[in-house]
């Protein structure tokens, strides 16, 4: 499952590119099956999604055919132009405890010592329990505006979009918290692993709109570590 000598950098620049930016960006960390294999899951036909939806300071998750997601919705809509915190997109909730899907498997495995031990070699930071752990699905109309992550020590996000073509959005991009200006653009390339600072780092982002319904979702799992006690 887990190939952390088989990545396209090695973990020393690993390191001082996290050092550097406050984040990373991995690929080949995972074998590619598991990552098909995942991906299947999160797009099967019974999987369960729920629709996260925030604005003002109201926000929650509701099942896809709630009939409130559509006045949220069009809430948010009228607010784009405030420039406050709002999101909409589809994401899981946590699973029973015996449940042993694909996405549940790679959860534990988060927190496994050849998780730790790879986290912890990049950033010099000792992971513990996850604060949060969750598939993401980006549809059309569905974006995240500028936040920074809180309450943990470090975060992270798989990408699992097969084929992903930027001018549809749903681009990743980091913004100087100074300025205000965009850094970094990062395309959800299938299998790439990005890693960042929360606690110590302030690194602003955001989810560009997805624009056009495309042929495949936006798909990924995010996820936040606390620090080990």
């Amino acid at each position: 499952m887990f190939n952390p000598s088989g990545s396209h950098a090695d973990i020393r620049q690993l390191a001082l590119d996290f050092n550097r930016e406050g984040y990373v960006v991995v690929s080949g960390l995972f074998d590619e099956a598991v990552l098909r294999n995942l991906a299947a899951t999160m797009q099967a036909a019974d999987f369960e999604w729920f629709r996260t939806l925030r604005h003002d300071s109201d926000f929650g998750d509701f099942y896809l055919d709630d009939p409130e997601v559509h006045e949220h919705e069009a809430h948010i809509a009228r607010l784009r132009s405030q420039c406050g915190f709002l999101y909409r997109f589809d994401r899981t909730r946590p699973h029973a405890p015996t449940c042993a899907c694909n996405l549940c498997r790679f959860q534990e495995f988060c927190t496994s010592d050849a998780m730790h031990a790879f986290v912890h070699a990049v950033t010099g930071k000792k992971t513990g329990s996850l604060n949060a752990f969750y598939g993401t699905r980006f549809r059309q109309g569905d974006f995240l505006t500028t936040h920074s992550d809180p309450f943990a020590l470090l975060g992270f996000v798989l990408n699992l979009t097969r084929v992903w073509d930027p001018n549809h959005g749903g681009v990743l991009h980091i913004v100087d918290h100074s300025t205000g200006a965009i850094t970094k653009s990062l395309s959800p390339a299938f299998g790439t692993f990005m890693l960042f600072d929360i606690r110590d780092r302030d690194i602003p982002h955001f989810v560009s709109e997805v624009v056009v319904a495309t042929a495949e979702p936006r798909l990924g799992v995010a996820g936040r570590w606390n620090e080990q006690v």
